[in-house]
């Protein structure tokens, strides 16, 4: 049983995004997502050790979120300076030159990619391997790494190294408050604030991106 769980993380947690990096030709990351949070969540529904208000709990945030915000003021200044001496120009490229693009990366974000994201790493993650990682200081690490190495599917450090952070923030969230909607919550306000900050090239997969997207979905409506 515990070797079974302990492959089936190996896999898809490492071996997944090993697999698409290596591919030639991988599929589009938005659908593949999807289809593993539908997968993920089928699991976690016919559970019957799972709670399943786990999935949304938003009563959970509250007493955690004057912590989330202060964090999030530090981290978006530390980006803000780091752009700043590294490239200026990138600060706010999006929101600047492409305003109605990024208004729709606002809304598609949050519900495309953040909450199933958190689904799978931390709301499934947490209760499927909880076995495996009995230790929550262990758990909340790993976690962090394998979202990090997740994000290897963009090809450069910088997407690696943020999500590294942002995944320890994340799960230490969701340890605390068992909230799916809690750990998107904070997800969302640091993944939006990369798109509004002018990090949104180091999230791109070549003509798959949530920006790209968005200009589609734009220029769909206005045919």
């Amino acid at each position: 049983m515990i070797f079974t769980r302990v492959l089936e993380f190996a896999v898809l947690f490492f071996g997944a995004p090993t697999i698409y990096v290596l591919n030639s030709k991988p599929p589009n990351v938005l659908p593949l997502l999807l289809l593993i949070t539908v997968g993920c969540l089928i699991v976690l529904l016919f559970d019957r050790t799972f709670e399943r208000q786990h999935l949304w709990n938003q009563k959970a945030l509250y007493p955690h979120l004057m912590r989330i915000l202060t964090t999030l003021l530090f981290g978006a200044i530390f980006i803000g300076v780091w752009i700043w001496f590294c490239n200026k120009t990138l600060l706010f490229s999006l929101l600047l030159k492409r305003p109605l693009i990024w208004m729709c990366v606002m809304v598609l974000y949050p519900l495309l990619s953040v909450y199933p994201q958190e689904l799978v790493y931390r709301t499934f993650f947490f209760h499927r391997y909880q076995k495996i990682f009995p230790n929550r200081f262990l758990m909340i690490g790993v976690n962090a790494v394998a979202f990090g190495y997740m994000h290897i599917v963009f090809q450069n450090a910088v997407a690696v190294i943020l999500t590294l952070a942002g995944g320890f923030l994340f799960a230490l969230t969701y340890n605390k408050t068992r909230s799916t909607f809690a750990s998107s919550f904070e997800h969302a306000l640091y993944g939006c604030l990369v798109f509004t900050i002018g990090l949104d090239q180091y999230f791109f997969i070549g003509t798959i991106s949530l920006p790209r997207l968005a200009q589609k979905l734009i220029l769909n409506f206005l045919k």
